[in-house]
């Protein structure tokens, strides 16, 4: 492409760079830092799954009421009023005195009018009480699953978050990359324009410089798509222009060891503790079962006026089950199958949480060595071009030299940002598997 073509091209993508600069009108402002990322995400105010995580609560709180009420009394009322008239040997009432003296075979019409309270309260039902607790223990395990909720919804934003420092990071190389272009650019110009350079030379210079205006329009696309989608995630305006305030680098603090980090891990993991409560509301409702088969006690009574006469019934009522087709003994298989099922779950996930924990600590170690090496790289990489440069301005070589080593040092920074973001990625997953992912920093 000759000269005035990549003018021409240099011109266009310096003009979708500056509008893509440009801060949209009615824009809002907004700071936000990693820490104000995740307490957005797990505040039911900004998060929809949050919010999810309160209706699960509300859900096992109605269960526990519903469990609770056949052990609290029962009482009802009652109005009625009838008229009737009874036929006294469909009763098989017959009265046969004496020969020639008859009873009315029916009696009424007559009226009543009755209005009546009664009551009944479990004295014993050890069954009941069972089922009681284990919804007690549903409760707990629908909160843990609540803040279970929130910490996903906190390591997809961190994740979100890591992304767009990630893209802000190849901006900031790319801009200091075209900038470094432009200047060698420039030196070929000046050397052309002295008789020292060539027409080659400055269309090398030109070509890289293109190149590098591109690149650093495609990290700007990725920012602002990155933006947007934590735009999104935190359930802000979309007007917003948010500013990051951390960095990506490396943690000065020793990652904790693998017996250090399970041993958290079992202390703080939401997930851990809903399972751990689903298993023991398992093994109550396996007692629960077991303990139909004991009888239990009811008290009873009611006290009302029946025409006007007070009457009452007291009782104690003793059930004792004989015989229901089975039910019960199929009651109590499901539920020990129920609790074999959860305890089998509590386990996998027990494994699954060291596995996650052993990973996530493997990946930290490798992408450490990754960014020494790429910090290397980098280094290296500015020797090259520095000593390029020096040579090309001395004439001693051309500009293929120091393109090259420009190219160079490009590719390495984008290595070096790479490693940076699987760091700070590994950092997360291991946050989030010791669930200690509120203390997280960059």
């Amino acid at each position: 492409m000759s000269r005035p073509g990549w003018a021409l091209v240099i011109v266009v993508l310096t003009s979708i760079a500056d509008w893509a600069q440009s801060t949209p009108p009615g824009a809002k402002a907004f700071d936000l830092s990693l820490r104000t990322a995740m307490e957005m995400a797990s505040s039911s105010a900004q998060s929809l799954s949050a919010q999810r995580g309160q209706d699960i609560v509300r859900i096992a709180n109605s269960g526990y009421a519903k469990a609770r009420a056949p052990l609290l009394p029962f009482l009802d009322g009652s109005v009625t009023g009838q008229n009737q008239t009874i036929n006294l040997r469909a009763l098989g009432l017959r009265f046969d005195v004496a020969p020639g003296i008859e009873f009315p075979e029916s009696v009424g019409p007559f009226s009543t009018f009755d209005t009546r309270v009664r009551m009944t309260q479990s004295v014993l039902n050890l069954s009941a009480l069972r089922n009681v607790q284990a919804a007690r223990k549903d409760v707990n395990a629908a909160k843990a699953e609540s803040l279970t909720i929130r910490h996903r919804e906190a390591a997809h934003v961190a994740r979100l978050y890591a992304a767009a420092l990630r893209a802000e990071a190849e901006v900031e190389t790319a801009t200091s990359d075209l900038n470094l272009a432009d200047a060698l650019h420039a030196s070929a110009a000046r050397k052309r324009s002295a008789g020292e350079g060539t027409e080659i030379d400055v269309g090398r210079t030109d070509l890289a410089r293109a190149r590098q205006r591109q690149r650093l329009v495609s990290a700007q696309s990725d920012l602002r798509q990155a933006k947007l989608e934590l735009i999104d995630a935190l359930n802000l305006d979309w007007n917003t222009e948010l500013t990051l305030t951390d960095k990506l680098g490396v943690s000065p603090q020793a990652e904790p060891s693998i017996e250090e980090a399970v041993t958290k891990a079992l202390q703080n993991r939401a997930d851990l503790q809903s399972q751990e409560g689903r298993t023991a509301s398992a093994k109550l409702r396996s007692a629960a079962a077991k303990m139909e088969r004991v009888p239990s006690i009811v008290a009873y009574g009611d006290y009302g006026l029946l025409s006007g006469v007070q009457t009452h019934v007291v009782g104690v009522s003793l059930k004792i089950p004989l015989f229901d087709g089975g039910a019960m003994d199929a009651d109590r298989a499901q539920a020990l199958s129920e609790l074999q099922l959860e305890k089998t779950t509590e386990q996998e996930l027990k494994r699954r949480i060291e596995l996650e924990i052993r990973k996530s600590i493997d990946k930290i170690a490798a992408t450490q060595q990754e960014i020494g090496v790429a910090d290397s790289a980098v280094s290296f990489a500015q020797e090259v071009l520095a000593r390029g440069r020096r040579r090309y301005d001395a004439g001693v070589t051309n500009s293929i030299e120091v393109t090259d080593a420009q190219m160079q040092l490009s590719n390495s920074e984008e290595d070096r940002v790479t490693a940076l973001f699987d760091y700070a990625n590994a950092r997360i997953d291991l946050a989030e598997a010791m669930g200690t992912l509120t203390q997280l920093s960059f």
